[in-house]
């Protein structure tokens, strides 16, 4: 395994804050666990753009990541500010929190190779990232949400909670996503 040092600047520096909006329920918020390492099989979209959320929507995943592609060039039609992640992206919780009635999911994009570090070390500045995420959105959660991703089309793209399945659990380490599992 690598030395903390490069593993802390490969995953701390240039960090880039997104989001995705979906309806969870209390329970499945629950298990969003800090300190807990997940893992989702398929991509991951996911934008920039920073607003208030949909009343019909109850939670928001914030994603840090210095590793996310950025796919706005090839947007058709929209203006999501699309980015996303790779497929079997990993990722530690940060954190969850409430904020004027939504729940908030704050997540740590890892890459495979550190995730053994990060399942067993804590990292000091994750708690100052925890805070200044809830700063940023302390402001802009009841704000009228973003025009071009207030849209029925992007909450098709981002209406699964990252990391589990349809049953409710966890993916495993490089299981794949199958429908109804």
């Amino acid at each position: 395994m690598k030395e903390s040092i490069p593993i802390i600047q490969e995953t701390y520096l240039s960090l880039n804050l997104f989001v995705r909006d979906l309806n969870l329920s209390k329970e499945d918020y629950q298990k969003y666990r800090k300190g807990k390492i997940i893992t989702e099989p398929s991509f991951i979209e996911m934008t920039y753009k920073l607003g208030g959320m949909s009343p019909s929507l109850n939670t928001r995943f914030v994603i840090l990541s210095n590793k996310a592609q950025d796919m706005q060039a090839l947007e058709q039609d929209t203006t999501w500010g699309l980015y996303i992640l790779t497929t079997h992206s990993y990722f530690k919780v940060l954190g969850k929190f409430l904020l004027k009635g939504k729940q908030i999911i704050v997540l740590l994009h890892i890459s495979e190779e550190d995730k053994d570090f990060f399942k067993n070390h804590t990292v000091s500045m994750d708690k100052n990232l925890l805070e200044q995420v809830k700063e940023k959105l302390s402001t802009l959660i009841t704000s009228p949400p973003i025009k071009e991703i207030d849209s029925s089309l992007w909450y098709q793209h981002t209406n699964f909670p990252i990391g589990l399945k349809e049953d409710h659990t966890f993916f495993k380490e490089k299981e794949e996503w199958t429908p109804n599992q």
